[in-house]
């Protein structure tokens, strides 16, 4: 395709995608207007592409935690450890609607906290900026197309509403944006929300989980575990991995779970192992739950992990898509024959045994 058509078609797609969402419907796994979908996977630091012909590997050597469609029709996402997984070096990239994939910042030991994959309709990127080791400062920083940088809201770490910097936060785990530059926090176990304006509001407090995850000396939302969608309605969505669930939240009726991960593993460690949430992305009459389960390679493409499942408005749950393996799978298929084989042969020849000892021994009572 060449350079000219390629730019042509990629405007088109970005025009749609910008014209169709008007708020960050989601998180680690994000669906487009195609039906295509774009998800994370952790276990195999693998970014894919799923459309109802089949999957298909975007790219290898990305370990990604954070993944969002952008309002421009580009995905952006995180590339935690770079080329070699090594520790503390982050980067950040978009993949524009055509397929090219460039980096908004190349990876790198001392990552920009400003650069980030949240932003608005006008584009402009929010990020956090925080240590949770030394809690000194945490503050939400905004970033226009043209770089400027300003601190919308916060100064030093604590929790309080307020304008400006007269507000205070704590570590911030996930952030979402709607097209007029609002954001929905998850500060501390707390729903907050920061206007435009850089007003902050607690919109209900201790209502999801602290485990978060991060980098050990890197601040800002790098590697976390929980995420952050809200739909055009201002109705949001936390995946919270800390308690195996997605919780929904609105104005008018507050808090319930949506979704719980389910399993054997989970049932038999009362939530402690198994499946558990990692990504979320809203439709318009269902959800999209992304689920990971931290195994080794061999067992993940032997179960399908991670696996995308679409949770109908009555609980119903269809799997759409889940990454296995068809060659691991024969072969545990011919490992459990040859065994059962093998364990067949033994009870079968212990049997005949204990005939035959058994004749023996009448034969001498006679």
């Amino acid at each position: 395709m060449k350079p000219f058509t390629r730019a042509i078609i990629g405007a088109g797609l970005s025009l749609m995608f910008t014209a169709a969402t008007r708020a960050q419907s989601n998180w680690a796994v994000a669906p487009d207007n195609r039906g295509a979908l774009y998800f994370c996977d952790i276990q195999r630091d693998k970014v894919w592409l799923w459309e109802p012909r089949g999957l298909r590997l975007l790219f290898d050597h990305n370990h990604c935690h954070t993944l969002v469609l952008g309002y421009d029709g580009w995905v952006y996402g995180e590339n935690v450890g770079g080329e070699s997984r090594a520790g503390g070096v982050v980067g950040v990239w978009r993949l524009a609607p055509e397929g090219k994939q460039e980096f908004l910042l190349a990876p790198t030991a001392r990552p920009d906290p400003s650069i980030w994959v949240v932003r608005d309709a006008k584009g402009n990127t929010y990020a956090w900026e925080g240590n949770p080791e030394t809690k000194g400062r945490s503050r939400i920083l905004e970033r226009s197309p043209q770089g400027e940088l300003r601190v919308l809201a916060g100064d030093l770490w604590g929790f309080a509403d307020g304008a400006g910097n007269t507000a205070k936060f704590g570590q911030v785990a996930a952030m979402a944006a709607t097209a007029d530059g609002s954001l929905y926090l998850a500060d501390e176990g707390s729903l907050r929300c920061v206007s435009a304006d850089g007003t902050v509001k607690t919109l209900q407090r201790d209502i999801f989980s602290t485990v978060v995850g991060g980098l050990p000396g890197i601040g800002g939302l790098y590697n976390h575990h929980m995420g952050i969608a809200v739909d055009d309605q201002s109705v949001v969505y936390v995946v919270d991995y800390g308690r195996n669930h997605i919780l929904r939240w609105d104005a008018a009726h507050g808090t319930r779970v949506v979704f719980q991960s389910r399993g054997v593993a989970n049932w038999l460690s009362s939530g402690g192992w198994g499946w558990r949430p990692t990504g979320v992305a809203v439709e318009k009459n269902s959800i999209l739950v992304m689920e990971d389960w931290g195994l080794p390679t061999f067992a993940a493409e032997l179960i399908g992990n991670p696996r995308v499942s679409r949770v109908l408005a009555d609980g119903t749950v269809v799997k759409v898509t889940a990454v296995s393996n068809t060659v691991t799978r024969i072969f545990a298929a011919a490992i459990l024959l040859v065994l059962g084989l093998a364990m067949f042969a033994w009870r079968r020849n212990k049997t005949r045994r204990s005939s035959t000892f058994g004749g023996k021994a009448k034969g001498e009572q006679a």
